[in-house]
C-alpha cells in the first residue's frame, strides 16, 4: 500500500492554487472551500449557497477555468531524451 508523498512540486503547486483562490470572487471562493476543501456533496453546497444544480454546475465550471487561468503557472522545460545514434548491440 502506497501513500501520497508531499513533494516540493506538489506543495508549491498547492501554494499557487491557494494564492489564486484568495483572488477569486466570494461566491467562487465559498464554492471552492465547500466542495474541494471540506468535501461537501453537491446537494449540501447548493443548499448552503441557495442555488440550484444548474447554477452550481456553471459556477463550478467557472471556478475550474479561473484556477487554470492562473498567471503564476509556468511550464517546466522537458528534459532532453538521450538517444543512441544506433541501437545498442546485443551481447
Amino acid at each position: 500500500m502506497r501513500g501520497a508523498v508531499a513533494t516540493q512540486t506538489s506543495v508549491s503547486r498547492m501554494g499557487r492554487v491557494l494564492a489564486r483562490v484568495e483572488q477569486l470572487p466570494d461566491d467562487l471562493r465559498a464554492l471552492f472551500h465547500a466542495t474541494i476543501v471540506r468535501g461537501e456533496p453537491k446537494a449540501t453546497a447548493c443548499v448552503t449557497a441557495q442555488i440550484d444544480g444548474a447554477s452550481f454546475d456553471q459556477r463550478y465550471a467557472r471556478l475550474l477555468r479561473e484556477l487554470k487561468r492562473d498567471p503564476s503557472r509556468f511550464v517546466v522545460p522537458q528534459v532532453p531524451r538521450l538517444r543512441f545514434p544506433f541501437p545498442p548491440k546485443k551481447l
